[in-house]
Order: structure tokens, then C-alpha cells, then sequence
């Protein structure tokens, strides 16, 4: 229902999608990939972890041996990574699996001029650490869909760290990127997982930039295409900290040969070593189990014969937070010097190497919580004894590998039955060939990439569906005395690019002769806007019920609530109801550009943003994160969660938002602004007397009805934890994390 002369107020306010793209030339050289490889989909990792292609033995190597497996294949493979390797030359780095390679870094230079002048456009000194890279890691996504035709499918495939790709994969999700982008999320770890892990929840140094990572990981997890965990275990645990992770499916890792890609001549020499050498393997940290692992070589050393057995601590050096040192001085004191050596500078191929030339090497992989590691698939093809942890992902990775030996396995932190595997590993022949072979490998990692391109695979198929019609939208206007902005709002409700668009206004007993010459103003302007009085003011609630009661009388799939002081873009319900569409959602939230007003009209140069992430209550009790206008809501929805009628609360939206989290209703991001918000001195927020502890007391209401025990005890803590003032301004740090296994609130 496009008015014939849209408000050019808004002209300066264009979809972002429609902006970004990469500069000519490397649009030409993303063309040419694709039309050498055109019969593949184009493949594009992104992560925090790039330099363990040569430090790092999890995620880097496991994105290594992904890279390669795919390059094999013939597929285009286009790396991001998000922090800065500027010692890689022209793009491309040392290794051969990767056609591009973009680093944020050089983000500036990448992309186009008028794209990076959209920083201002986004207020981007509002951005945080974790919140500048996801949306750096978004425009990049972006330019590559706009660099490629249409038709080409682009898989996008995110370790969850930090949820660096929560807003690309909420932007596939609304349909920004395409039909034919597909997005994956491995679950390598996730940081409530680590510290966990590593014992350091008894700590009160946690900021909002560690919330954040933890909820960006969760909903990218939750969110994404295809999940998937390399291990049972580890998914098990996702479930055990409140993430849905029911669909996901378990998807080993591919496993790479210990010599492949390697220039032998690049690799040290070690001497052969033939006496018997208890090795401990990884990070030294609590994680992998190293104090569980000195503690079984005392045991070990205690039995006559093994007084001075030779140990090896192969792994970079972390500090133990429980232990309050770090790892070097706490093996040293437990192990004492003699017979003791500490390699910590080593990288992946060295270690190895070194690990070759033991003839005797019994191998400790001794952490309780690791995922699938990446160490126990190396293990499997050396002549090793390995004595491992049983129950969590190491057992997983080493069954994959067929070198799971039981009578070498030890229960989570059973210190005596760890030094017995060892002691029976000690007593062992030695090894004479790896059981893994090289032809086995090579079966599983078939196996794990066709399962893989299987998924991706249905996944582009459940897209192709022939289109519906487009469902009905109203758009629902409430107004009380705010004519001087009645006009525009309704301007930009009528200039949707969506078609089938209902209008209509709520006059919520307004008072005033400018506001009711406003009013009939806009009646006479807007013919195809349907207007509804009310006789007094009953309050924002009361009106927006109002309009959902309309809605449903109008047979409407979907509402959307504009303030008369807002303003929507003109593409913003075709967004919106695409987003809602493609991801079956019931309801979508976007990031609203604020804005104050510059005489009548708005300004990009006044504008700040902020990015909403849904699921996260806490966030949302001091920054109200999860938006509280211009939102679209299923008419479906709003028939089960109406807006409570109450004048002292800070939100209506939020509220319903809210209720419909905790109910499992499906939430989506729209990364893109659909909307203006408009910053006004007297606004609701700042008259009334209405305090946080309406707000609060609200909350208890509806937390109260929740059924899970777990999360329930969560939500009251975080709402003692805001009422004592824990929770800092917006503007500082954002809230502290808590600890969603007990009612313990951590403060600074």
C-alpha cells in the first residue's frame, strides 16, 4: 500500500543489505572463484582461532583439517578470520586449502568506501569488543552474498566462540542473506563450559563482555541452520546448562594425518628416547586434568621400582585459578625437578616429533570435560599407550578412532584409579604400530563429510517450497497528544514496500485542540488508515490490546506496534514478515536506530544502535535488550501473552517478549534496522513516577509461573541481584554473571 510520495525524510535511513559490497576487484576475484569451482557450493569459515592452523591443537586444527577435506572435494573455501594475522600476504595464507582469506582487520580496506562510512551510520562507538567483531563478521557475509550470483549456495560455518556469528546467522535466518545461505555452528566448547571446566566459578571478576560470549554462543547454537557437537557429551552438557540443543546432531570431526601438510624439514630432530615416559599431552591446565595427573604419578612413583619413571608435560603453560599459580610452578612443586621435563614452546608439529621419538610413551589425556579433542585423534595413530578419562569426549573421539582400550580408562578425578591405568600401561609391551591406519582415516573422514554435505543438502531442499501468498499485516499506531509527530508516523506506515498492509489508528482519548486538529488532519491525508477513538485516556496497555482485539476481528497473521513518535523504514515490514516466514518464527525483534530530532527531521549523524540478542532476561532487566517497539509479533501470540494493563511498568513489549522466551515461542533477530526510535524528554519512560521496582514486581508475576525449577531459581536471582543494585547503568559494564547452577550471586 506504497503512498505515491513517500516521506524523503527517511531516504537517508537505506537497508544495509543494499549498501555493503566488496570493492571492484575483489568482487571480480570472488566471481572468477566461482565460476573455476561453479559446481560446488562456496564454503566460508569463520573464526576466532585462525593462528592454530599452526599453534593450536582444537579448533584451529580442526578448521585445518575442514579446509582441507573440502579443498580435496573441489569446493571454494573462503576463510574470515577475526583477529588479526597481517603477517598473511595478499589474502592467502601459507597453506593451500584456502582460495580468500579476509581478516577483519583489513575490513576497511575491503570493502568499499560508502560501505565503511556506515559506521557512522550505526553509532559505532556504541559497539562492544565481542558485539564490533560480530557485526564486522556480518558485513563481510553480506558482501560476499552480494559478490556471487544468486543461485550459488554459501554454507557459513562459525565455532560458537564468543558468538562472533550470532548476527550472520540471525541475518540468514531472516532471509537477509538469501535462500541459498546456510548456516552451521560446531559447538567446539562454549565459555561458561571452559571456566567451568577450569574451576573458576568461585571468582568475582566476571564482566558483561563474558555474558555476552555466553549468550551470543548460546543463541548462535540455537539459531543456526545446523548445529551439531563432536561429541554425545558435549551436547549432553549444552542440555544441562539450558541451551536447546535437541536438534543437533553429532558430527565427529575429520581427522588429519599427523605427517599431512607438513614439510618434513621444517620439523626438529629429537634423539630416540627408549626408557619408559609418562606423558602428559595439551594445555597444562585444570581442564585437562593436571592435577589429577600429578597427583597419579605420585602414586605411580610410590610403587617400588617406578621411584624415578620419566615425565613429559607437553602443552602451553596456563595459570591454575583454584591453585592460585601457574601450571609450570604447580608441576614443578608437585613432581619436584628430577626426571621432570617442560615443553611449552613447541607447536603441534614438533610436538609430535617429539613424541615419535619416545618408544615407551604412555599418554595421559586426563580432563573430565573435554569435547571430542582433537589430541585423542593424533594419539590414535601413534604407537602410544594412551590412559584416559572415560565419560566425556575423549572416550567418544578415541572409540571413533577404534583405540578405545577400557582397561585404560579412569572414572573423572579418581586419582587411583588413574595411577593404576598408568601403572598397567607402564607394565605393557611397547607399541609397535599405530592401530589407526591411514585407510581407515580416510573411510571415517568420507563418512563425516558426506554426512555433513547430506545436511547441507536438505537443508537447501526444505527451502524450495512454492511461495504463499503474502500474509496479512497491521500495523497498529497508538496516539495520546503527540501530534507533532502523528503525520510522520503514519507517512511511514503507509509507504511500505509490503503490499498487504492494514493501518490503523488507536486515539487513546487525546486531549488538546492542536492534537485533535492533528488527528483530523491525518484523517483527511490517509483515507485507506482506519481510526479508532477512545473516550479517555486508558493508558498504552489498554490501547495496544485494543489493536490486537482489531487484528484478530481483521484476520491478521501478524501486528506490529508504531508509536506515533516512531517512524518505519519502508522496507521494514517486508523484512519483518520475511524474517518471521523463512524461520518460522513468532516473533521478530530488530535493532532500532535512536534518534532525536534535528528541527523535524532526523539525521544519521545522530544516531546510535543497539543490537538485540534474544534469550538473555538479564541483559534485558537494565538494558532492556530484547527491544520494546517495532517489533512483529504472530496476532497468535498476542492472543495468548495481551499486554498487561498497568501504567507503572518501564515497557509493554518487553513483558511479552518475556513471556514468550520463557514459553519456547521462536524469537528472530532482524540484524538490520527496520525502524527510528525517537529520543524524547518526556516520553512515558520519564513521567509517572514509574520506577524499576514496578518494572521488578511485574517480572516476579510471570517468573512465577514458570515451570522449569532451574531456570526459575535463575530469573529470582537475577531480579534480586538488579533490586540491590548489582546491575550497573546501560552505560558502564552492563550485569554480572551469575551462576545458573545454585541461587550464589556474584558481585565485584
Amino acid at each position: 500500500m506504497a503512498e505515491t510520495n513517500p516521506d524523503p525524510k527517511l531516504a537517508a535511513f537505506s537497508r544495509i543489505q543494499d549498501e555493503i559490497r566488496f570493492g571492484p576487484s575483489v568482487e571480480t576475484h570472488i566471481r572468477e572463484l566461482v565460476e573455476r569451482k561453479s559446481h560446488q557450493p562456496v564454503h566460508v569459515l569463520t573464526s576466532l582461532e585462525f593462528d592454530g592452523l599452526f599453534q593450536n591443537g582444537g579448533i584451529g586444527t580442526y578448521f585445518r583439517q575442514l579446509s582441507h577435506q573440502l579443498h580435496e572435494s573441489g569446493a571454494p573455501v573462503i576463510g574470515i578470520v577475526v583477529d588479526d594475522n597481517s603477517w598473511w600476504p595478499n589474502n592467502r595464507p601459507p597453506i593451500d586449502d584456502f582460495d580468500l582469506v579476509f581478516t577483519l582487520a583489513d575490513a576497511a580496506r575491503l570493502l568499499s568506501p560508502d560501505t565503511f562510512s556506515l559506521k557512522s551510520y550505526w553509532g559505532w562507538g556504541h559497539l562492544s569488543w565481542a558485539m564490533e567483531r560480530s557485526f564486522l563478521v556480518y558485513l563481510l557475509h553480506l558482501a560476499v552474498q552480494r559478490a556471487l550470483p544468486d543461485t550459488t549456495p554459501v554454507v557459513a560455518e562459525f565455532h560458537e566462540m564468543a558468538g562472533v556469528g550470532h548476527l550472520t546467522i540471525q541475518a540468514g535466518r531472516s532471509g537477509i542473506l538469501g535462500d541459498n545461505f546456510v548456516s552451521i555452528v560446531g559447538q567446539h566448547s562454549s565459555e561458561e563450559w571452559i571456566r567451568r571446566a577450569n574451576r573458576q566459578f568461585d571468582r568475582l571478576d566476571f564482566q558483561w563482555l563474558d555474558t555476552l560470549h555466553m549468550e551470543g554462543e548460546r543463541v548462535s547454537m540455537e539459531s543456526a541452520n545446523i548445529s551439531f557437537g563432536p561429541s554425545r557429551y558435549l551436547l549432553d552438557y549444552s542440555l544441562s546448562m539450558g541451551w536447546d540443543t535437541r536438534d543437533s546432531v553429532v558430527l565427529p570431526y575429520p581427522v588429519g594425518a599427523l605427517d599431512e601438510m607438513v614439510e618434513e624439514s621444517a620439523v626438529p630432530v629429537h634423539p630416540t628416547v627408549d626408557e619408559p615416559t609418562v606423558v602428559f599431552f595439551g594445555r597444562l591446565e585444570e581442564r585437562k586434568g593436571l592435577v589429577t595427573f600429578c597427583d597419579a604419578v605420585n602414586l605411580v612413583r610410590a610403587t617400588p621400582g617406578l621411584e624415578n619413571t620419566r615425565v613429559l608435560l607437553l602443552g602451553r603453560v596456563t595459570d591454575l585459578h583454584e591453585q592460585g599459580m601457574d601450571a609450570r610452578s604447580y608441576a614443578l612443586r608437585e613432581l619436584g625437578s628430577k626426571n621432570l621435563q617442560i615443553e611449552t614452546e613447541l607447536d603441534r608439529e614438533a610436538a609430535i616429533s617429539l613424541l615419535k621419538s619416545l618408544k615407551r610413551a604412555v599418554v595421559f589425556l586426563g580432563s573430565p570435560y573435554d569435547n571430542f579433542p582433537n589430541t585423542a585423534l593424533e594419539m590414535s595413530q601413534l604407537p602410544v599407550r594412551v590412559v584416559a578419562c572415560s565419560g566425556s569426549g575423549l572416550q567418544e573421539a578415541l572409540q571413533h578412532c577404534e583405540n578405545w582400550d577400557p582397561s585404560f580408562g579412569f572414572a573423572p578425578y579418581d586419582v587411583q584409579q588413574a595411577a593404576a591405568a598408568v601403572h598397567a600401561a607402564l607394565e605393557e609391551p611397547p607399541v609397535l604400530s599405530a592401530p589407526f591406519t591411514d585407510a581407515v582415516r580416510r573411510k571415517k573422514n568420507a563418512e563425516v563429510m558426506r554426512r555433513r554435505a547430506e545436511l547441507v543438502d536438505a537443508e537447501l531442499q526444505s527451502r524450495k517450497r512454492t511461495p504463499s501468498e503474502h500474509p496479512a499485516v497491521m500495523i497498529g499506531v497508538t496516539y495520546f497528544n503527540l501530534g507533532h509527530y502523528l503525520l510522520d508516523a503514519l507517512r511511514s506506515a503507509c509507504a511500505q514496500s509490503y503490499s498487504n498492509v492494514h493501518v490503523v489508528v488507536v486515539n487513546d482519548g487525546s486531549t488538546g485542540d492542536f492534537s485533535e486538529a492533528r488527528l483530523m488532519s491525518a484523517r483527511r491525508m490517509f483515507p485507506q488508515v482506519e481510526f479508532i477513538d477512545h473516550a479517555e485516556n486508558l493508558g498504552l496497555s489498554a490501547a495496544r490490546n485494543r489493536l490486537i482485539e482489531i487484528a484478530i476481528e481483521r484476520k491478521a497473521d501478524y501486528l506490529c506496534f508504531l508509536d506515533a513518535d516512531n517512524l518505519l523504514l519502508p522496507t521494514a515490514i517486508e523484512d519483518l514478515e520475511r524474517a518471521a516466514r523463512t524461520s518460522s518464527a513468532d516473533l521478530v525483534i530488530q535493532p532500532m536506530i535512536h534518534f532525536t530530532d534535528v528541527g523535524s527531521v532526523p539525521s544519521p549523524n545522530d544516531v546510535s544502535s543497539f543490537v538485540a540478542i534474544p534469550g538473555w532476561i538479564g541483559t534485558g532487566f537494565s538494558q532492556n535488550l530484547a527491544g520494546d517497539a517495532l517489533a512483529l509479533f504472530s496476532v497468535e501470540l498476542l492472543e495468548r501473552f495481551p499486554h498487561p494493563e498497568g501504567r507503572r511498568q518501564h515497557t509493554q513489549d518487553w513483558i511479552t517478549i518475556t513471556k514468550a522466551w520463557l514459553h519456547g515461542h521462536h524469537i528472530t533477530v532482524l540484524p538490520d534496522a527496520a525502524g527510528l526510535y525517537r529520543l524524547r524528554d518526556d516520553s512515558m519512560m520519564h513521567r509517572d513516577g514509574v520506577t524499576a521496582e514496578d518494572h521488578f514486581n511485574l517480572l516476579e508475576q510471570v517468573i512465577a509461573q514458570v515451570d522449569d525449577p532451574r531456570l526459575r531459581r535463575t530469573l529470582w536471582a537475577l531480579i534480586r541481584q538488579s533490586q540491590s543494585g548489582f546491575v550497573p547503568d546501560r552505560n558502564e559494564h552492563g550485569p554480572h554473571l551469575y551462576d545458573t547452577h545454585s541461587d550464589t550471586i556474584y558481585t565485584p
